[in-house]
């Protein structure tokens, strides 16, 4: 009735029907229990007020004035049932935008992650563009080169100076360079 390869592909499609229903059942079911919020992953995204400017979970103050008081806020927040961006909103309605982390990516705060790329961007420019005037500017002088053997000066001469002169100049700044 079927072929070899019929019933391959009749395999395939139930296949495919069963996972995608198995599939389409776990969506439904959900998770069995909400997630559990902790201490370290709410307070891993404050920052300690106390001035330190560490991450509230890594304030090394043995008595610090704010992370104590702070981890015993979230604590309590946590066994009244609230999730991690409650306790995190209820933080910034207090305190202000500045406890937080890592500040957020919105309004005026898109400075805080744009302007370090954007200086390294315009100081590598303008480096370049310094580099390149002064390049511009200072021709290159290349000692003049003897023929093997002669000891005397190349035949461009006349437009760079001899090996003498050279060494003439390089003993006058060194006696200069004595002096001072």
């Amino acid at each position: 009735m079927f072929s070899l390869r019929g019933k391959r592909f009749l395999v395939f499609v139930f296949l495919m029907v069963l996972l995608e229903a198995l599939l389409m059942a776990q969506s439904r079911a959900g998770p069995a229990t909400p997630p559990k919020t902790t201490l370290d992953e709410v307070s891993e995204k404050l920052s300690c007020r106390c001035g330190c400017n560490l991450v509230l979970n890594r304030c090394n103050h043995v008595q610090c004035g704010s992370a104590i008081p702070m981890r015993e806020r979230i604590t309590r927040e946590i066994t009244e049932g609230k999730t991690r961006d409650e306790i995190i909103a209820g933080f910034v309605r207090d305190m202000g935008e500045e406890v937080l982390a890592v500040p957020p990516t919105s309004g005026f705060n898109w400075s805080a992650w744009i302007m370090p790329f954007a200086m390294l961007g315009v100081g590598t420019v303008l480096v370049i563009v310094v580099l390149k005037i002064m390049m511009r500017r200072r021709p290159v002088e290349l000692p003049a080169a003897s023929p093997a053997g002669a000891g005397g000066p190349s035949s461009t001469a006349g437009t760079r100076a001899s090996s003498k002169d050279l060494e003439d100049r390089i003993e006058l700044e060194l006696k200069e360079f004595g002096d001072s």
